[in-house]
């Protein structure tokens, strides 16, 4: 069974997008590592908005060197915020990088991981699911359980164009949850034990249902 290891920078968004993965990967067969190092996939779930983002994810990248040299098939993914932003330019200044995984296309990471493990190029995906909007629930039973206090996304992206801020370019427009799904998995998160819910958005404010 292969392993995985995922480190996460950055906000609430992006500890609730890790978890999304941890379930992808579990319900492919993955299985998580102790130890980072030790892991065949080790995913960075970058920030581009906090301070110092891109440097940490270089320090970062830079302690993984000697892992990759050591275990060649070992696969580097650099996910979240960053990669959306950089996309393709990250695997240039870091080739070790395989994958670059866009907040959007986290449900394609187990047959991207597939493609590149079986001689497949490295991959760049961060495409915008503007025509169909996904939003991936969570899965207490994946995780073995459900926290005590949860996230449970209602909308993404914003249409905002702060001039000190990326967020519109790296989460996209807003897009909305059918308050009926919300209602669903908020249902299902306090049945398996969760005694604390927060709605989780870019601009929650702005949330209207498209379903209404």
């Amino acid at each position: 069974m292969p392993s995985y290891s995922i480190v996460t920078f950055g906000c609430q968004m992006n500890a609730h997008d890790s978890e999304r993965m941890h379930e992808v990967l579990r319900s492919h067969g993955y299985r998580e590592a102790e130890q980072a190092d030790q892991a065949d996939v080790i995913v960075l779930n970058t920030c581009s908005v906090r301070e110092k983002a891109e440097q940490k994810l270089r320090s970062e990248v830079g302690r993984l060197a000697p892992v990759k040299r050591a275990r060649p098939d070992a696969m580097i993914v650099v996910a979240g915020c960053m990669a959306q932003q950089e996309g393709d330019a990250l695997r240039k200044r870091m080739p070790i990088i395989d994958v670059v995984l866009g907040p959007d296309n986290i449900p394609e990471l187990p047959a991207l991981l597939a493609d590149v493990s079986t001689g497949g190029l490295p991959v760049v995906r961060t495409v915008f699911d503007l025509d169909a909007p996904s939003f991936l629930r969570s899965d207490p039973v994946a995780r073995g359980g459900a926290p005590a206090s949860a996230y449970v996304t209602v909308m993404k992206g914003c249409d905002e164009r702060c001039s000190f801020c990326i967020v519109p370019y790296t989460r996209g427009p807003e897009r909305y949850r059918a308050s009926g799904e919300v209602v669903d998995e908020i249902a299902r998160l306090v049945a398996a034990g969760s005694a604390e819910v927060t709605l989780l958005g870019q601009t929650v404010n702005s949330y209207r249902d498209p379903s209404a």
